[in-house]
């Protein structure tokens, strides 16, 4: 009588190492099935619009994406913005941008890159701008609130103005972008560059924007951009004499919905 329970005692004990032993097997399956891979490609949509009727006519709007494919060592974005304003029926305001660019990573935290970059602001006097970039980008932080990449190169420049003057040029570039993640979803990130005309080196150029997002839900934010444009010799006004330049500071602030998936 004595041995039944110590038998059933011994297969209890079985029964237990053997369903351990399944747990362990099965916990990293179920665990990589909770957490799924990293997805190869993002996407980021932004838009802004105002519109004001009545004593006063007013119409502002902003339209921007941003793509990115992952293929082994390769990453692929795309970039496209757009801004248009307009009062009393009137332009007073139209910017267009478009950037494709191409990174490797070379190893740790060291990538190379090209880039290329069509632009159009009629209103800063510029009819069309070609870019080619190339140079390389340095992971300088990388933290789990924090990133900084800096970036070093040079490139050409053809520009095209609106008083039928054209440039073309070697350029030198240094960049920096740093992100602070407040939470998954909500972020800082400030992005400045400073691109240097090798044939005048009076011809300066610094481009910066700030964005701050904040989200409403999973796959929609609010985010607010402040984008600062800085020519040291902006060209020539068309047909105004004596002969007067552009401003050499164009500031764009907006505010809009931000779509990611």
């Amino acid at each position: 009588m004595s041995s039944l329970p110590l038998r059933r005692l011994r297969i209890v004990a079985v029964a237990v190492a053997v369903a351990a032993a399944v747990a362990a097997a099965v916990a990293p399956a179920l665990a990589a099935q909770e957490k799924p891979p990293e997805k190869p490609y993002t996407f980021t949509g932004d838009l802004g619009y105002v519109a004001v009727s009545g004593n006063q006519q007013l119409t502002t709007f902003s339209l921007g994406d941003k793509a990115t494919y992952r293929l082994r060592r390769f990453l692929f974005t795309q970039e496209f913005n757009a801004v248009y304003s307009e009062a009393q029926g009137t332009a007073n305001a139209e910017f267009y941008r478009v950037l494709a660019r191409t990174d490797y990573a070379v190893g740790g935290p060291l990538t190379v890159f090209g880039v290329l970059i069509w632009d159009r602001n009629r209103f800063a006097g510029i009819a069309n701008k070609y870019e080619q970039q190339a140079g390389l980008a340095w992971k300088a932080v990388a933290r789990p609130r924090d990133d900084l990449s800096v970036e070093v190169g040079g490139g050409l420049i053809q520009q095209d103005n609106l008083n039928g003057t054209s440039l073309s040029f070697g350029s030198g570039r240094t960049a920096g972008t740093w992100k602070h993640s407040f939470t998954e979803k909500a972020y800082l990130r400030q992005f400045a560059e400073y691109i240097l005309n090798l044939q005048d080196t009076g011809d300066r150029r610094v481009n910066s924007e700030s964005a701050l997002v904040a989200p409403i839900n999973s796959i929609l934010s609010v985010k607010l951009s402040y984008l600062v444009r800085y020519q040291s010799l902006p060209p020539f006004r068309p047909n105004v004499t004596p002969a007067a330049r552009f401003r050499t500071t164009d500031q764009v602030f907006t505010t809009g919905l931000q779509l990611t998936f």
